[in-house]
């Protein structure tokens, strides 16, 4: 027999065709795929955890080959869960045993704390969780508020705090540059998004902020001033609904500005 060779090349993702449902309720079982290169594997598992510490490992199972011949396919069904898990894969043949994460493949187990908030390697299904309906499919429309339009040059500041306002189609050197964009500029051309073919806007953080871009948040019950005030919003809010339009506002919790009011009250 020809000798095993060297784990390489499986494949996941949480797409529907490797997960059977990507949206499970409470309770319903899961059925995973591993896609693998054809004969290079002997056994493979599935491990999951509620709280990155203890693993429970479930054996995958052949399922079937690709149309092309080569690659194999293995299966198996999580059973129901009631929270929120993280999974890994664990392969095996007689040369050696490796992990396979999310974005991590080696000998090394991948593993993740749930007290902290940070990024971590594995794969996530929340059971119960649901992405609404309208979400799903629609043509979304990017967009950084101070860098798309400026529709209302009453609240353009020269200088305001770290931030410098500079003309438009000059570089922004630093992220404190700022061209002027904001809110009632995004309503003011919200024909000219929605003639695109877009169904929804996406927005990059508008709070309280020393960067253009919105993040590194400084206050999170004020709209940052160069982007309008809460009127502006709801202005804004109002005329996407009329347009038969959706809209979706990047919030940053994972961290703030140094400037931050609860970062230096902590």
């Amino acid at each position: 027999n020809e000798k095993i060779k060297s784990i390489k090349r499986p494949w996941h993702d949480c797409g529907s065709f490797f997960i059977s449902n990507i949206e499970p309720q409470k309770n319903e079982p899961i059925r995973l795929l591993l896609r693998t290169e054809k004969g290079n594997v002997t056994r493979c598992f599935t491990e999951i955890s509620h709280n990155g510490k203890d693993f429970e490992s479930f054996e995958m199972h052949f399922s079937h080959n690709d149309t092309t011949g080569k690659f194999d396919y293995y299966a198996v069904e999580i059973p129901g869960q009631n929270e929120m898990f993280k999974y890994r894969f664990r392969l095996e043949n007689e040369e050696s045993t490796l992990y396979y994460s999310r974005t991590h493949f080696g000998k090394k187990a991948p593993a993740f704390d749930e007290t902290k908030l940070q990024a971590d390697d594995l794969w996530c299904i929340i059971p119960g969780y649901h992405t609404p309906d309208w979400a799903k499919g629609v043509i979304w429309y990017s967009v950084m508020p101070d860098a798309f339009y400026n529709g209302d040059t009453t609240n353009d500041e020269p200088v305001s705090g770290a931030n410098y306002s500079n003309p438009w189609n000059t570089v922004q050197h630093t992220l404190g540059y700022k061209y002027g964009g904001d809110l009632k500029g995004i309503e003011t051309k919200l024909e000219y998004i929605k003639d695109l073919g877009c169904e929804a806007v996406f927005m990059d953080p508008i709070f309280k902020s020393s960067q253009n871009a919105g993040y590194g948040p400084e206050f999170y019950k004020q709209i940052e001033n160069s982007f309008g005030n809460a009127k502006a919003l709801e202005d804004l809010a109002k005329a996407i609904h009329k347009n038969g339009m959706h809209y979706m506002i990047d919030v940053v919790f994972a961290f703030v500005a140094l400037r931050d009011i609860w970062f230096n009250h902590g």
